[in-house]
């Protein structure tokens, strides 16, 4: 038990100092966003990721459940995807709804309950078609599918952790996911609308700063799954 707690302890003290890291690498790379050069900001957009990676992987990735390391890969395929963004946009968003998915997974309980999940994936499929009612129209006919793949993937994500808040609302690991996937929603919301729909004023300031305020969350999560066994969400 005492080897459990230093355990923890340590991951504790590891992960204060990568936060503050992330935090100062996440400010820089929204203010390049906003009021530096494009160039730039593709540069560096991947270091706060990697940061986390690292932070997650050394401090509690691989001890934490399945659905820790679920979400430490799910990290990955963000930073890989937000790179192949800006060379190859549909290649892009293909992996980030991969990384969709290994966050969805990392939730896989809830699916065993249909009955609790319909009622919130019904609510968030409403709103996905909705927003994409306004945007799709300016999406190229080409990359629909893609686009509509990633809303499809990303709204079962966020019904999902929804559920699993219900199940358990005193989780502080459901509760800064359930944040984080709200945050990573708007920030999506947020860049379709400017992107297909209307221009937003200081866009990057908004979409890059709830963006990196939703993996700091999602990633914060995975050190209180350290002896949770498989899933941290009750039947």
């Amino acid at each position: 038990m005492t080897a459990c707690y230093d355990r923890l302890e340590a991951i504790a003290i590891l992960s204060l100092r990568w936060s503050i890291f992330y935090v100062g690498s996440a400010v820089f790379c929204v203010l390049l966003a906003e009021y530096g050069s494009r160039d730039a900001f593709q540069l560096a957009r991947g270091i706060p990721i990697a940061l986390l990676i690292a932070a997650v992987g050394i401090g509690a990735g691989l001890a934490s459940s399945v659905a820790g390391r679920l979400r430490v890969v799910g990290l990955m395929l963000l930073l890989a995807g937000g790179i192949v963004l800006e060379s190859n946009f549909a290649a892009g968003v293909v992996i980030c709804t991969a990384a969709q998915a290994c966050y969805a997974s990392s939730l896989w309980p809830v699916f065993t309950r249909p009955l609790r999940l319909a009622p919130w994936l019904a609510g968030a499929l409403c709103i996905n078609a909705a927003i994409m009612a306004f945007v799709i129209p300016g999406i190229d006919p080409g990359l629909r599918p893609v686009i509509l793949l990633y809303a499809l993937v990303e709204t079962i994500v966020l019904a999902a952790t929804l559920s699993a808040w219900q199940a358990d609302p005193r989780s502080p690991a459901t509760l800064r996911m359930l944040i984080g996937v709200l945050l990573f929603v708007l920030s999506d919301c947020l860049l379709a609308i400017d992107r297909w729909y209307m221009q937003l004023a200081s866009p990057q300031l908004w979409v890059q700063t709830t963006y990196f305020a939703a993996q700091f969350l999602i990633a914060s999560s995975i050190p209180l799954l350290v002896g949770r066994g498989h899933s941290h969400v009750p039947p």
